[in-house]
């Protein structure tokens, strides 16, 4: 049972990484050593903007895909341990369970698996690893750090992960921000917008919805953190996003702006 969102958005936001092809088949590899793994033995689960990367190779690999239509990584996690408990009633003589996901929340599933007799292997990066998964003896953990060989920068030798980049929307959200007055941006409104504009930049996101998804991701990937306030009216609540500063991506914006006006201010002056 892979949860992708946790996989892939914790390495993106930890460490700065994104995961390659070959990144995500070292990861079958190994979770496969636990026994004979069949296709339709292994399932996925992410919700649709995390996902699209990784879609296209798990989809030739596998059938179990739980495409999570509702946007966020909670709603993914009920997805993967619903799904996950049904297709376990069906199977027989099962002996090992593998979990490739930190979050604590699957710790009930963890236990359902023990009560069943079966070993679990959870898989988990250092960074966001639950120790609430740990129920019992039979409970083994393995390190994502250690399985990608972090220590030794194996990840980036064997081309399991790149140095994560700044998309053009990501970068043109980013800016839009810094060019303001404010740190801050109404989410619904500017989805709106997004889907309004005919910056090239945001091509795809042609909908409010599928602009709301691309600003979700953005917030999960630290771009931006959230609150929540009272609108003009004081009665409905509205959410409002604000920039992360500290977030690697928004550094990077804010140093190529920077750099960007300091080269026009010396042409304009010579």
């Amino acid at each position: 049972m892979i949860d992708y969102e946790n996989f892939e958005v914790s390495a993106t936001k930890d460490y700065n990484l994104s995961v390659t092809d070959q990144g995500l088949q070292k990861l079958l590899e190994t979770v496969k050593r636990h026994g004979n793994v069949a296709n339709k033995d292994v399932m996925v689960a992410a919700y649709w903007d995390h996902f699209r990367k990784g879609k296209d190779f798990f989809r030739k690999k596998f059938s179990s895909i739980i495409d999570v239509p509702v946007l966020g990584p909670s709603v993914t996690d009920g997805y993967l341990i619903i799904e996950g408990l049904l297709h376990f009633q069906q199977l027989s003589e099962i002996d090992n369970v593998v979990l490739v996901s930190g979050d604590g929340v699957n710790t009930a599933l963890v236990e359902a698996f023990l009560k069943n007799k079966c070993k679990v292997h959870v898989y988990a990066w250092e960074k966001c690893y639950s120790s609430c998964l740990k129920v019992n003896e039979d409970v083994s953990l393995y390190l994502l750090d250690d399985v990608f060989q972090f220590a030794t920068s194996g990840h980036i030798t064997n081309k399991w992960f790149t140095p994560f980049g700044v998309t053009p929307p990501e970068y043109a959200i980013i800016c839009r921000v810094l060019n303001s007055r404010y740190n801050d941006l109404y989410f619904s409104k500017t989805a709106r917008e997004i889907a309004e504009t005919t910056d090239e930049r945001y091509a795809e996101f042609d909908t409010p919805e599928k602009a709301k998804a691309f600003l979700g991701e953005c917030k999960d990937k630290g771009i931006f953190t959230s609150h929540k306030k009272l609108g003009s009216q004081g009665r409905d609540e509205i959410t409002v996003f604000e920039l992360n500063y500290a977030n690697e991506k928004v550094k990077h914006v804010q140093e190529k702006e920077k750099s960007a006006k300091k080269a026009a201010k010396g042409i304009s002056n010579s």
